[in-house]
């Protein structure tokens, strides 16, 4: 069997494999190209960031993002729309709420549902999320790896130790990124 070769290119990578054709018998080369991103391998030094919304004024919220670059906030609450505060919940009117502070802020906002912490209710849901995206973490973030460098992971938690950002930060941090939480 001949051995695979795996050429990296910028953010693409080429593999060719040998393969038996099925009608005459002949060996041939496959060139299969794969998309490093799809495979969360492209955070390799790419900076990202988290932050927490609770106990901000929505002025010092968005100087903050400001201060660092940050043109892109991930929602990674489960049900936004039942924030506290209205200036922070998801509204169905994408011009109020978070969208239309960010928005008036020209930051594009992302909800990421499928990170959102379903097992906050638990007093292990630390354990519990950690092994979710132990499991199943490439599938939950692939949204992520598609989006332009630097973007921010938003909860409601100001600290990210009391929060499912911080293990999905350190999640992204397996994967090659590099995070500052910002506090």
């Amino acid at each position: 069997m001949a051995a695979v070769k795996l050429i990296s290119i910028s953010t693409e990578s080429r593999v060719n494999l040998p393969r038996r054709c099925y009608n005459c018998g002949s060996n041939n080369t496959v060139t299969v190209v794969t998309i490093s991103n799809r495979i969360g391998l492209t955070g390799l030094g790419m900076k990202i960031f988290t932050v927490g919304h609770g106990g901000r004024k929505p002025d010092e919220f968005i100087a903050l993002l400001r201060e660092h670059g940050i043109n892109i906030i991930v929602d990674v609450r489960l049900k936004p729309e039942h924030a506290f505060m209205g200036t922070y919940s998801k509204s169905t009117d994408p011009h109020k709420g978070i969208q239309g502070l960010l928005e008036r802020a020209a930051i594009q906002y992302v909800w990421a549902a499928e990170l959102g912490n379903m097992f906050k209710d638990f007093d292990d849901w630390q354990e519990k999320y950690r092994r979710h995206l132990g499991e199943t973490g490439d599938i939950l973030c692939s949204r992520l790896y598609d989006l332009n460098i630097p973007f921010c992971l938003m909860c409601c938690e100001k600290r990210a130790s009391g929060c499912h950002r911080k293990l999905i930060a350190d999640y992204l941090v397996s994967k090659g990124y590099e995070v500052e939480h910002l506090e």
